[in-house]
């Protein structure tokens, strides 16, 4: 680069209207307000952050630049930003789920799930009954929360959100089994389900860019 172009972190301060600027949280199509006024697009994909450098991602940053004479290096500040789209449980249809598997052992277990959908920092109830007629060992049932996504050619990557074993069974030999308990979810970002293509005239990119999708599985082990 010239020295036009060069930048330093330095010599510039943001300021984010009742927003802290380690890592403001904004909704989409939300306006953002501080040293200067702009509404962000109402169809961008929620952040996606990473655990590593290999998993796809989504990270927004707000950057600003002082540009200065030929003679003088620019000024450049940037802070992170996590957005996500405004969404309102209660206008979507709410329903129990019912999850239903059976082993090699013959051992079969039926689970209902309280509601359709997870709130970060709430409890799931989950309520189950195993049906094991020959009586075989049963170690645990293991109870997985896990977030898929993907964007554009990189593949489908999962990661686990909750892993946890049903309280109170473990190596057991009853022929019933039954009960009820509360999956807690953690309070932390988790980015919604997204599915919908990314309009291609707002992003300048290509459609159906991002997707995330979560899945609960109960396995009796």
């Amino acid at each position: 680069m010239g020295a036009g172009d060069s930048v330093i972190n330095s010599g510039l301060t943001i300021t984010l209207a009742d927003r802290p600027t380690d890592n403001a949280f904004y909704w989409t199509g939300e306006r953002v307000e501080g040293i200067l006024d702009f509404d962000l697009l109402s169809h961008l994909p929620p952040s996606l952050p990473a655990d590593s450098p290999l998993e796809p991602c989504v990270q927004y940053f707000l950057c600003v630049t002082s540009k200065r004479n030929s003679l003088h290096r620019n000024n450049y500040k940037s802070i992170p930003l996590t957005l996500s789209p405004r969404l309102n449980v209660l206008h979507y249809p709410h329903y129990s789920l019912e999850l239903e598997n059976k082993n090699r052992k013959a051992v079969h277990l039926h689970a209902i799930i309280s509601q359709n959908f997870i709130v970060p920092g709430a409890n799931l109830s989950i309520q189950y009954d195993l049906r094991n007629p020959k009586r075989s060992m049963t170690d645990r049932i293991e109870v997985r929360l896990v977030q898929y996504r993907q964007m554009s050619s990189c593949g489908t990557v999962q990661k686990a959100i909750v892993e946890i074993d049903v309280p109170y069974i473990r190596k057991s030999r009853e022929e019933y089994l039954e009960g009820t308990f509360n999956l807690k979810i953690p309070d932390i970002y988790l980015p919604p389900t997204w599915l919908h293509p990314s309009s291609s005239s707002e992003l300048g990119l290509n459609s159906n860019i991002v997707w995330v999708k979560y899945e609960l599985t109960m396995t009796v082990k």
